[in-house]
């Protein structure tokens, strides 16, 4: 994508590898096109051959190890040197390519995890503790003189290979929890989430404290390693797509999630600022380069679950307004795509 014919281009240019896989990446593109489309950049969408004679290294190895979930971009203010930049949406943080970190000036990362950054130790204690590592997704020794080039960046949602779409897409989910007050909505919680490995003796207590709350439930429990036992049964539920999950969670009067894969931030918190919605959660790492906060941006619950039945019983209606048009505010400012490309060109214009 050129500049438009006839226009003036802007003194700021971005040359990104042109690779829609549908995955996080794209939500790194869709920010650039939305910047473009204002007239803000100009926007080079380019075969990976371009930017390896600029010595970005060549793509190689498994998914954790390559590219594949690789945005790699070349930021060109006026007449300045290149800022060589990737976008890492890797959701595991201890797997960052060698190679591509030390091409990059700037190296923005989705899970970013800044105790491994400094120390290049993997996290212990706790939760970290619990996780189960794949083969694919064991740790590599990290080079931490490096790290310094790390910065926050959002856990983006996934996208379509059509900017156009994408765009619709975002705007017919805007600000969707605040179409219908939070007294005239039929449920109390919403929640779809995976019933296996640790996460089975935690989603035993979300029901024990559901029922006891006598909380109404929109959602449920996708079987995935382990099947439900017989007394949840009814609360098993299909898989679904990011629309109908998002639709469902504005229907809700509190929407919750936990945390995601290999202890990084889930990717709800981005489709519940998207809805405008409040959320309940347990402490989390941000992974945003303005962090949420608890209390502002989320209900805070209980690590074990116990006695969250009666925090979302004990919330109010308008608590859960001002929350939720703080995380509309946050999507708008900080979390959606164009904000996120902003904040990436900020970055760079200080290399």
């Amino acid at each position: 994508m050129g500049w438009l014919k006839g226009a003036v281009p802007p003194p700021l240019t971005v040359r990104m590898w042109n690779d829609w896989y549908p995955y996080k990446k794209a939500y790194v593109i869709q920010g650039f096109w939305e910047l473009a489309q204002k007239g803000e950049v100009n926007l080079e969408l380019v075969d990976y051959e371009e930017l390896e004679k600029a010595g970005a290294p060549e793509p190689s190895g498994d998914a954790y190890n390559s590219h594949k979930n690789m945005v790699v971009f070349q930021i060109v203010a006026g007449g300045g040197r290149p800022v060589n930049a990737v976008y890492d949406c890797n959701d595991v943080y201890y797997k960052i390519p060698h190679s591509l970190l030390r091409w990059s000036d700037l190296y923005f990362k989705s899970n970013f995890q800044p105790d491994y950054l400094r120390t290049g130790q993997i996290l212990k204690g706790g939760y970290w503790d619990s996780l189960r590592f794949r083969p694919d997704c064991l740790p590599e020794p990290l080079d931490t003189a490096e790290a310094k080039k790390c910065r926050p960046c959002s856990f983006s949602m996934v996208l379509t290979d059509s900017p156009e779409k994408n765009h619709r897409y975002l705007r017919r989910l805007a600000g969707l929890w605040h179409r219908s007050p939070p007294a005239s909505k039929r449920h109390d919680v919403f929640y779809v989430g995976s019933y296996w490995g640790p996460r089975q003796h935690l989603m035993n207590i979300l029901v024990e404290e559901l029922e006891r709350a006598g909380l109404r439930w929109k959602g449920g429990l996708v079987e995935a390693e382990t099947p439900l036992p017989e007394k949840m049964a009814r609360y098993r539920h299909p898989a679904v797509e990011a629309e109908v999950w998002a639709r469902m969670a504005a229907a809700v009067r509190l929407p919750m999630m936990e945390r995601g894969l290999e202890g990084c931030m889930s990717y709800k918190p981005a489709h519940y600022c998207l809805i405008g919605a409040p959320f309940a959660a347990m402490q989390f790492l941000s992974n945003f380069w303005m962090p949420m906060r608890a209390g502002a941006n989320y209900l805070l619950v209980p690590e074990d679950l116990h006695g969250a039945g009666e925090l979302f019983r004990g919330i109010s209606d308008d608590q859960l307004v001002e929350m939720g048009r703080r995380n509309l505010a946050f999507w708008h400012d900080v979390l959606c795509p164009e904000a996120t490309a902003r904040y990436i060109v900020r970055e760079a214009l200080q290399v």
